[in-house]
Formats: structure tokens, C-alpha cells, sequence
């Protein structure tokens, strides 16, 4: 029958199990438990050294994306630099359109202003007779 040290110690799969404890010298029981810990220590080290690899690896690609993921985007700004110019460019026109459509309505207004005045109603006679003596008719 395996006494309850030797049971955990096989769940912790010791390649070197360890024989009953409690038949032994203290001394015999030392050496004993120093040996398993030191099993277990030197199997947590291999698995510590194996993460830190593990860490160095993740860190090695993590940068490499990063560098890409630079370069990418530094790619990704030296191509839109003309969609930029373009787009300001496109801004200044839509500001001159607003511009020249403001300035078309005012004049519109303006001609619709004079076209509704009292003088240009009075004056109507006189424009439709000079245009049949001239000969241009709208």
C-alpha cells in the first residue's frame, strides 16, 4: 500500500517515485523529501524556463507585428497625403460654389426687386416700343 506522500507526489508524475517514508530514520526521511522537492523543484524550473522561452517568443512576434502594423500605417499616410490635397482642394471649390451661388442669388434678388418697382412697371411701355422700332424681340 503507498503511503499518502508518495500518492502525491506520482500525481505530480516524479520520474524517481520515492518508497514508504514512515519506515525510516529521520535522517533517511530528510534525504527522502529533500530528494522529491528537489524532483519537483528542478521539474518547476524546466517548466518555468519553457514559459519564459514561450514569453520571449510571444514578445518576439508581438514586436514584429508591431514593426509591421508601423509600417503599414506609415504606408497607409504616405498614400492618403494626395487624398488630403484632394480633399482640401475639393473644400476650396465647394466654398467658392457656395460663394458664386450666393452672389447669383443676390443679383436675382436684386432683378426681381427692380422688376417689381413702380419705375420699371411705368418704363414697360417704353422698353416694348424701342424693341420693335429696333427689331430684337425676346
Amino acid at each position: 500500500m503507498k503511503q499518502p506522500l508518495e500518492i502525491k507526489l506520482e500525481s505530480i508524475q516524479l520520474k524517481q517515485p520515492i518508497g514508504p517514508i514512515t519506515s525510516c530514520s529521520s535522517d533517511e526521511m530528510r534525504d527522502r523529501l529533500e530528494k522529491g522537492f528537489e524532483i519537483m523543484l528542478s521539474k518547476s524550473e524546466k517548466i518555468k524556463e519553457n514559459f519564459n522561452k514561450k514569453i520571449k517568443d510571444r514578445d518576439k512576434t508581438i514586436s514584429s507585428l508591431r514593426n509591421k502594423l508601423k509600417n503599414q500605417d506609415g504606408g497607409i499616410t504616405d498614400e492618403s497625403t494626395p487624398y488630403v490635397d484632394f480633399k482640401k482642394e475639393i473644400e476650396e471649390k465647394d466654398v467658392f460654389i457656395l460663394k458664386l451661388k450666393n452672389d447669383i442669388e443676390k443679383k436675382n434678388m436684386k432683378i426681381r426687386n427692380m422688376e417689381s418697382s413702380r419705375s420699371w412697371r411705368i418704363t414697360m411701355p417704353l422698353r416694348r416700343f424701342s424693341k420693335k422700332i429696333s427689331g430684337t424681340e425676346r
